[in-house]
């Protein structure tokens, strides 16, 4: 095969443009933005209230690279301003975890473009 050469089907070369364009929107927000980042932030996406301590489990982080994860993304403390954190009625030290309107925009941009 030389340079320049089709490797992929029309339909492959397709949804490698669409994972592209995904992986794009991911970093409009933050260029340096981590593949472990965009895990955290889909997992949050996809279990609306899940807890740091369950997203850590989730996603194979230590809690610390978790937590780091979640401040980057939140709505106060300079935050990226994608999620937020409500205090739970019952457990004053879980803190679940939601999209806020901006991160719901850019999981919809993403899933637009796949």
């Amino acid at each position: 095969m030389t340079a320049g050469e089709a490797r992929f089907t029309t339909r492959e070369a397709e949804r490698l443009r669409g994972l592209y364009e995904a992986v794009q929107l991911f970093r409009k927000p933050d260029a340096e933005m981590t593949s472990q980042a965009i895990s955290v932030l889909i997992d949050i996406a996809m279990r609306p209230g899940i807890t740091m301590l369950e997203l850590a489990d989730r996603v194979g982080l230590s809690n610390t690279a978790t937590s780091r994860n979640i401040r980057k993304f939140l709505d106060k403390g300079g935050g990226l301003g994608l999620i937020r954190q409500e205090e739970d009625a019952d457990d004053a030290r879980k803190k679940p975890l939601y999209l806020t309107a901006a991160g719901e925009s850019l999981i919809s941009g993403v899933l637009r473009s796949i």
